[in-house]
């Protein structure tokens, strides 16, 4: 077995590469080929074995192998034969021999066939632009069939696209090549013609035209070599002229075209040859969008996705697949319609596991976690799935592409929509594509970038035909035919030319390309869509029509294997029908699987709308669904009775679908399903039940008022006696959820006065402690905590929810940091015995805030960063993102600001990806916090701007009011007076109209003093005081500091020294500046300044206090102290005489002042910086001490 997925049956064949037929446990429908290339192997031969991969996936002939997948073998589970780190192409198995060692070679019949197939596909690749170069026998597979040989051109890694005819590079193995390429001369497609000649000259004559006993011999003989042609008692002379014509060294005597020898082989053009001449894929006009996406794969911050929208046939899969051929690094989703939802999550969770971008950074402990998960049947949980997506991502980076975004089921949709997030997040790159004939999944997505894909214009639609078409084709006639009866999306442009082909309108033969004027022909080609339709549909018979009406019906992708049994027909029946539909351009040639899917969505359309009894073939596809495949398409097997007016039976179904869904935590899915359900004409007590359930299933999504409002609904159709105890239950938790602390209560209390169930009423009586913690009523919420932690029966959660109650009522109780941090030791304890990792990182961070508060930082940061990894390890990303934001606070707090913007940048990361926006503007509040702190004005400046329209778009008038505030607090920095001033009259003006508890008119009156300092110089020093005492009472450490500092900034500057002396040494400033060293440095400064303007025989002398300062603030970050600091030790030097170190205090605090200045990239704002009164003073006067050079 390799990489878990395909399992090795026997080797087929040995030379550069092994190759050996597996199955496919993804596809297990048919066998595959795998060839493998030895992970020894040198650069040339991986880029050779990479490009062989790309160019078979481009080839759609019934005579070229297929190619599937190319990959890394990773694990190979007892396979001797192969290494970890080859690598390996899956490919059609042919069950073919080597042409020379294939049977009945030799009769002439055969070989005519034989070479008919080899020249059809030498035309396929011609007319495409292609040259094969290595066409020989062991490259030919033949087997047949009913006495018929069947033909396969395989290992096409020296095909070139569009080669130039002066590229003088010897391609090919040296008895086939010719001797035009040996003699480094101008070359056509003619040199596959000379191979071709060569094999068929080794079967007729059983030798080479010549001896030769090495390779450069065998090079000379090819050149200088009359090769001789005698008569053959086998072979008919006609063959060998055909021969000579094959080998002749003057390339203008040599066959022109494939279908030249076709003709001259007595086989009739038709149309069975003719279906096969669509060009290989291209890729064209394109170029600015793979720019586009070039530059956002290059880009290493961004977290947006991609999404490519268009309507069928735009190209979104050819865009796909062109991003995979050009990067290393990404995989695509692709052919795997059809497949379940947990099918589906395996599938792509196995395609990142084992691609090189993951598996050799995953440690061995990731890999045992994700093999168990893949080896597992059992159905996926949201949670589980989680886990292994962060396992997969923690170390890797790479680009996603997923093929048909929207077409998957509604389930698969869902788990797809819980993974990418995630993704997001860790810098993965996500390109998805959708039809815009359904509703776009990515719009439930947040963070997403749109391209549009729509058609060519006619310069791209004339590109379009000259890169897929070599210049034998009449191209300029076929434009004409486009532009004249089609439209110009790629996909539809070639469906056209496959009905013109089809219909007889676009004809090969032996002398070129031709066009029939047949009128009627081309105005049916022309007419509406339902016109071409009929005509494709006309070639059916009967079981081929009925085929195709059931599959229009069905809203599900079913292989040959699904076919056959919800016909009740053989397998080569069902070959035989599918193959007839392929023919007709009504479904799909297979791709890896065998996947049933039509051309179109409209021709899907067309035929449903014809079938006249809908219901009767509803009905009847329900019954064979649930005959023939129970329990696996249980959501179509309902839409069936469904469609077909059973709605009992749809009911039934669906409520299993449901029972399933909510084992893996899929909410959001079964909320849908419910939903649907409450429409069906079923009886009230049903009714009932689906709506109670929709009420459960709204409140677990966290949709607490749609959970209220339907519990309501139901209480208000059914008498009080009669509501159900599950609704009281349900309503109770979602009024303490909503806030309703004291309706939640009454709810419950009278609910536990009827149950009997100990481990119910045990979470009942959790809720009654949260309501009372909420209401105030600590000990209550104590008194029942306890008591539930005394009974025996209480789960481990439980146990550690009373715990973690406990602790948070310590807090806000009586501010005990030692109870708490025990009682929250506890509960991490329970949490981790109950398995409840989201809970055991919730309590981990409360531990981390009580050890910020004591002050033990390096076990605040421990704890912080187990809860991070806890949260990574299982995907919570939500309370990921507002750990950081706590860590980021925490690094505030710590001076470590790099730490601090690092983690508020992930955590806005994840709440813009999550689509949590009030969480997102909180964060960027954060942000610009530390930037005023850090005196990166600009970016604070930015960031509240962000915040400010988050906030607004919200209606969170609150956080605007925060926003305003922190923005005056900007302007105070930057000394504009006139910005603060209009942030007051905002913020007055938003108060007055929504701050009804006036928890802000504190904020309102701190920027009026700043306002009035900033303007005059002037405040109202009691009502200063005022605010410093309040301020200190909301423990809001950051402001009363501001305040402190603005009335020790006022009293300095009116020279009342004393009174600030007296602030100075208050022992709760005191107490502050032992947490925060920049406060005591500040601290210090004062006293300098005071010392030096102020005598007194408790101060030192200020240079004491002002080298105090600097040594506090050197090593820390750049602050407005900084400069200030060093400008007065310039000063104290200039006094004492000592110029030289003056000089060295002076240069560095005017270059701090204009780098300051310098990161704000605003003129006005940069200006009001630097007229600040203080700044332009001190400029001044180092200006004056030590002009700039």
């Amino acid at each position: 077995m390799i990489n878990t997925r395909y399992e090795i049956l026997k080797k087929l064949g040995e030379g550069r590469s092994k190759v050996f037929l597996c199955r496919d446990i993804e596809f297990p429908e048919k066998e595959y080929a795998i060839k493998i290339l030895p992970a020894k192997a040198d650069i040339k031969e991986k880029e050779t074995f990479k490009k062989e991969y790309f160019t078979l996936n481009k080839f759609e002939h019934s005579n070229i192998i297929e190619a599937y997948e190319l990959g890394t073998v990773y694990e190979t589970d007892g396979e001797d034969e192969i290494q970890s780190g080859s690598m390996y192409i899956v490919l059609e198995y042919f069950d073919g021999k080597e042409l020379l060692f294939s049977d009945k070679i030799r009769e002439e019949s055969n070989l005519k066939e034989i070479v008919k197939q080899i020249c059809s596909s030498l035309y396929y690749l011609h007319q495409s632009k292609y040259i094969y170069y290595d066409l020989k026998p062991e490259n030919i597979l033949v087997s047949y069939k009913d006495g018929s040989p069947k033909v396969k051109l395989i290992d096409l890694g020296l095909a070139e696209y569009s080669p130039s005819p002066s590229d003088y590079e010897i391609k090919g193995t040296a008895y086939y090549i010719a001797p035009e390429l040996l003699k480094k001369e101008i070359h056509t497609h003619s040199v596959d013609f000379y191979s071709l000649g060569m094999i068929m000259y080794q079967i007729i004559y059983n030798h080479f035209p010549f001896e030769a006993n090495s390779e450069l011999d065998i090079y000379k003989s090819a050149i200088e070599n009359s090769f001789e042609f005698p008569s053959s008692d086998i072979f008919s002379e006609k063959l060998i002229k055909i021969l000579k014509k094959l080998l002749d060294k003057d390339i203008s005597k040599r066959y022109s075209s494939a279908l030249e020898i076709i003709k001259d082989l007595d086989f009739e053009i038709d149309l069975m040859l003719s279906k096969e001449f669509l060009p290989a894929k291209v890729f064209s006009s394109r170029t600015t969008i793979l720019k586009k996406l070039s530059q956002y794969f290059a880009d290493k911050t961004s977290s947006e996705i991609y999404a490519i929208k268009g309507f069928e046939g735009a190209g979104k899969s050819s865009l796909l697949e062109k991003i995979l051929e050009q990067n290393n690094d990404a995989m695509l989703i692709s052919d795997v319609r059809g497949k379940s939802a947990d099918e589906l999550i395996r599938f792509i969770l196995r395609q990142i596991f084992f691609s090189k971008k993951v598996y050799p950074n995953l440690n061995t402990e990731a890999k045992s976690l994700v093999l168990k998960f893949l080896s597992d049947n059992k159905k996926n949980e949201i949670d589980e799935l989680r886990t292994i997506v962060a396992a997969l991502i923690s170390k890797s980076t790479f680009i996603l592409l997923i093929d048909d975004f929207n077409l998957y089921d509604e389930l698969a949709s869902d788990l797809l929509l819980e993974i990418i997030p995630l993704l997001q997040v860790n810098n993965i790159k996500v390109v998805v594509n959708e039809s815009q004939l359904h509703d776009l999944l990515s719009a439930r997505l947040n963070n997403v970038k749109y391209i549009d894909l729509g058609s060519f214009t006619n310069d791209e639609m004339s590109q379009f035909l000259e890169v897929s078409y070599s210049k034998e084709t009449q191209i300029g006639k076929l434009k004409e035919l486009i532009v004249a009866n089609a439209d110009l999306i790629p996909g539809n442009i070639k469906a056209f030319i496959k009905d013109a082909i089809l219909f007889g309108i676009m004809k090969f033969s032996d002398t070129g390309v031709s066009f029939s004027e047949d009128e009627n022909k081309i105005s049916a080609l022309t007419e509406a869509h339902f016109s071409i339709y009929d005509l494709r549909l006309a070639n059916l018979l009967e079981r081929e029509l009925l085929t195709v009406k059931i599959l229009s019906a069905l809203d599900i992708i079913i292989d040959l294997h699904g076919l056959s049994l919800l016909l009740g027909i053989s397998r080569e029946e069902s070959e035989r029908i599918v193959s007839n539909l392929q023919l007709n351009n009504i479904t799909q040639k297979f791709s890896s699987g065998q996947a049933l899917i039509f051309t179109s969505e409209a021709i899907k359309k067309y035929i449903y709308a014809s079938i006249g009894n809908k219901k009767e073939l509803h009905f009847h596809l329900a019954k064979r669904l649930s005959e023939k495949f129970p329990s696996l398409y249980r959501v179509e097997e309902a839409r069936h009775y469904e469609l077909a007016g059973e709605f009992q039976k749809c009911f039934i179904l669906l409520m299993d679908e449901i029972n399933e869904a909510e084992k893996k935590s899929a909410f959001s899915y079964v909320q849908k399903l419910l939903f649907h359900l409450i429409q069906f004409p079923l009886d009230k007590a049903l009714l009932n039940d689906i709506k109670i359930k929709l009420s459960e299933i709204y409140f677990k999504l966290g949709d607490v008022n749609a959970s209220l409002n339907l519990i309501e609904e139901l209480k208000s159709i059914n008498p009080k006696n009669k509501v159900d105890k599950k609704i009281l239950r349900i309503e109770g938790s979602a009024l303490i959820a909503s806030g309703e602390y004291e309706g939640g209560k009454k709810v419950i209390s009278e609910l536990l006065l009827g149950i009997s169930d100990l481990s119910e009423k045990y979470a009942l009586k959790v809720e009654l402690a949260h309501a009372d913690f909420e209401l105030k009523l600590y000990d209550n919420a104590i008194q029942q905590c306890d008591l539930l932690l005394d009974e025996r029966e209480l789960s481990d959660e439980l146990k550690g929810r009373c715990y973690n109650l406990k602790g948070m009522i310590n807090i806000y109780q009586s501010n005990d940091l030692h109870s708490a941090l025990d009682n929250f030791k506890n509960a991490s304890i329970k949490f981790s015995q109950a398995g409840q990792l989201a809970r055991v990182a919730g309590a981990e961070v409360n531990i981390g805030n009580v050890y910020n508060i004591l002050g033990n930082y390096e076990q605040a940061e421990a704890h912080f960063q187990n809860a991070s990894g806890i949260n990574q390890f299982i995907g919570n990303l939500e309370q990921e993102g507002l750990l950081l934001q706590n860590i980021g606070i925490f690094y505030f707090n710590c001076r470590k600001f790099d730490s601090a913007i690092l983690s508020y940048h992930n955590a806005i990361k994840i709440f813009l990806n999550i689509g949590k926006d009030s969480s997102r503007g909180f964060v960027l509040w954060n942000l610009g916090e530390i930037y005023i702190s850090a005196c990166d004005y600009e970016k604070a400046f930015n960031s509240l701007n962000e915040a400010y329209k988050l906030f607004d778009q919200l209606k969170n008038y609150h956080e605007l009011l925060d926003v305003l505030f922190m923005k005056g607090k900007l302007f105070y920095k930057i000394g504009d007076f006139q910005k603060l001033e209009e942030i007051i009259r905002n913020f007055q003006k938003l108060y007055t109209m929504f701050d009804s508890e006036k928890d802000h008119i504190i904020f309102e009156k701190l920027l009026i003093q700043w306002l009035s300092f900033t303007k005059e110089k002037t405040i109202s020093v009691e009502e200063l005081k005022s605010i410093r005492n309040e301020i200190a009472l909301r423990g809001d450490n950051h402001n009363y500091i501001e305040a402190t500092t603005l009335l020790i900034h006022f009293y300095i500057y009116n020279k009342l020294y004393n009174e600030a002396i007296e602030i100075l040494s208050e022992q709760e400033l005191m107490e502050l500046c032992a947490q925060y060293s920049i406060l005591e440095a500040e601290r210090e400064f004062f006293l300098g300044i005071i010392s030096k303007n102020f005598t007194s025989e408790k101060l030192l002398p200020p240079m004491v206090y002002f080298e105090k300062a600097y040594e506090l603030i050197k090593e820390d970050n750049i602050t407005e102290l900084t400069w200030q600091v060093l400008y007065e030790m310039a000063d104290l030097n200039i006094d004492r005489g000592n110029l030289n170190k003056a000089k060295y205090f002076i240069n560095y605090a005017r270059e701090l002042i204009y780098y300051i200045a310098g990161r704000i990239d605003s003129p006005i704002l940069r200006a009001a910086y630097l007229r600040q009164n203080e700044r332009l003073n001190t400029l001044r006067k180092l200006e004056s001490l030590y002009p700039q050079n």
